[in-house]
């Protein structure tokens, strides 16, 4: 005689199916809002079962939800006018001691490249005003000559009025995440995470301008030679060359190390022939 297992039955995965799709068609929907429709199909479930059944399936509640999709939308339709921006700081010791530098960067998300805008121990309003209006240059600006149209950035105090208001005599709106939503931030945030892994975390740095140098080296490197997995894990701007053989059809010639930041960053290359 077999078993019966204790407790409920599982809810059919149809009733299942279907209680995912009231939650991603409505995203303004919470749990008893989904049960009160489900009520109207004649499918009689607790907002306690929903709410199990949505979590589950890694469906977020309404509010977290209704954020996440509607940014998931903006992004995803003005991706080559949107620029993310933030900072992050290094410790480089002199002659004087340990002192902290802020690196302001931002990352182009239609094309995933990086500039580093300013490096400076004081991120004060003045330094803001002067980096906006050398990017936001018309001949010479780097906001300009991607074309951004919206500049993401966090709540932090050094993205001030003066710097907002650069930026919009400049044709570029300033688009603040709500507070605790980094995830909103997700391009920026994980270019520092790479920084971090790849290099900064394995130097140590005597004097700005050795940090400098790494990591103008690391930019370069990350915008020409880095493989990019958003982008079909090819370096950015990368064209197979039409009439390509298969690389296991190829004439295998020699290859190359080539290392960067120190021996900290690797790629490797054909050597011409």
């Amino acid at each position: 005689m077999q078993r019966v297992k204790a407790g409920r039955p599982r809810v059919a995965e149809e009733i299942e199916k279907l209680v995912v799709r009231l939650a991603t068609e409505n995203r303004l929907w919470g749990y008893l809002r989904i049960a009160g429709e489900l009520r109207k199909l004649d499918v009689q479930l607790s907002h306690r079962t929903v709410a199990a059944i949505l979590d589950r399936y890694g469906v977020k509640p309404a509010p977290q939800r209704s954020t996440d999709s509607s940014w998931r939308s903006f992004v995803a339709d003005h991706v080559d006018q949107l620029v993310a921006t933030d900072f992050f700081t290094v410790d480089v010791v002199g002659w004087l001691g340990k002192r902290t530098y802020d690196v302001l960067f931002a990352i182009h998300l239609g094309t995933r490249r990086v500039q580093v805008m300013g490096v400076t121990e004081h991120s004060n309003g003045d330094y803001m005003v002067q980096v906006a209006r050398e990017a936001t240059m018309p001949d010479t600006g780097w906001l300009k000559a991607v074309g951004a149209k919206y500049l993401i950035h966090d709540r932090d105090t050094k993205f001030c009025g003066r710097w907002k208001e650069i930026l919009k005599n400049a044709g570029i709106e300033p688009t603040a995440i709500p507070l605790s939503s980094p995830n909103l931030n997700a391009f920026a945030e994980r270019w520092v995470r790479t920084v971090k892994r790849e290099w900064f975390r394995r130097l140590w740095f005597i004097g700005y301008r050795g940090f400098g140098e790494v990591l103008n080296e690391y930019v370069a490197h990350y915008n020409a030679e880095r493989p990019h997995q958003g982008k079909g894990n090819r370096p950015l701007g990368f064209v197979d060359p039409p009439g390509q053989r298969p690389i296991a059809a190829r004439k295998r010639g020699k290859i190359r190390c080539v290392t960067r930041c120190r021996g900290a960053v690797r790629h490797y290359e054909h050597v011409a022939a």
